[in-house]
């Protein structure tokens, strides 16, 4: 029996030939030319730069395990965020006291309060006034006491007068920050006086 001629290229060229143009598209691949490769058909190891000239769409979850820097302008919508310390950057909390008692000439804090960090908040603007009422005939001293630290002395001549203080607190860890008013007499007396602290807390991460 004669052998058929052949017509067209055997299967065994066709595969060859379709090797030798596969070789040719992995050596003409910025990924093969830089060291890196394709190691699966949905993932890409990449060594080096990357840079991207035109737009890059991720349409999928995008993963940023080293550090990030942004240098142009981030644009977010509305509403996107989830973390806490950008959704709640700022809260705030107030206090007040008042007490009626008699004062002697040695410094004491009266109208405590006493409010409450809240978990996550490192920093806090507090600002606070301490007034007091008492008999015309007295002459006294008050003075605003901020987490321990007082602020200016005011000496009251008359049956009243009122103070206020302000201070940055920072390197807050839960607890909480006590506000009072100190009053002493400039002469001793067991006269009664009203006393009010009243106070305004910031609170910032």
């Amino acid at each position: 029996m004669s052998r058929l001629p052949e017509t067209g290229p055997s299967l065994r060229r066709i595969i060859e030939q379709q090797k030798r143009q596969a070789n040719r598209a992995a050596n003409a691949s910025p990924f093969s030319r830089s060291g890196s490769g394709v190691t699966g058909l949905d993932e890409v190891t990449y060594e080096g730069v990357l840079k991207v000239l035109g737009q890059m769409v991720v349409d999928g979850t995008l993963t940023v395990n080293g550090p990030m820097a942004v240098t142009g302008t981030l644009s977010l919508p509305a509403g996107i965020i989830d973390n806490a310390a950008l959704a709640s950057p700022v809260t705030g909390d107030v206090g007040n006291n008042y007490v009626l008692t008699a004062v002697t000439s040695s410094w004491a804090n009266y109208a405590g309060v006493s409010i409450a960090v809240p978990a996550g908040f490192t920093r806090a603007q507090v600002m606070a006034v301490s007034s007091v009422i008492g008999p015309t005939s007295d002459t006294w001293q008050i003075r605003v006491d901020i987490a321990g630290v007082t602020g200016a002395e005011y000496t009251v001549f008359g049956n009243n007068g009122a103070l206020g203080f302000a201070r940055n607190l920072t390197g807050l860890a839960g607890g909480s920050i006590a506000i009072a008013t100190g009053v002493r007499n400039a002469i001793a007396s067991g006269n009664n006086r009203g006393i009010a602290t009243s106070a305004t807390v910031t609170f910032l991460r």
